[in-house]
């Protein structure tokens, strides 16, 4: 069985921590952007916009950052 790489974890694990930045985007553009001093009224679309770009934002800038693990069968 052959090891997983480090851009692939490093990818897997960035991908809750990019569904916890989206919580943040969702309720900083509610609370400031959309109809400041009202919360709780951001429309769903954008809500679900705001969480899908930014986990996988942060997945792909997290196996991009990761160092390539070695693989010495391969040329």
């Amino acid at each position: 069985m052959q090891k997983v790489e480090k851009k692939v974890k490093a990818g897997a694990a960035g991908a809750p921590l990019g569904v916890a930045v989206g919580g943040v985007a969702c309720w900083l553009v509610d609370a400031y952007v959309h109809t400041p001093g009202r919360e709780g009224d951001l429309p769903a679309a954008v809500a679900v916009l705001l969480m899908a770009s930014a986990a996988s934002a942060v997945a792909f800038a997290s196996g991009y950052v990761a160092k390539h693990t070695r693989r010495p069968d391969m040329p």
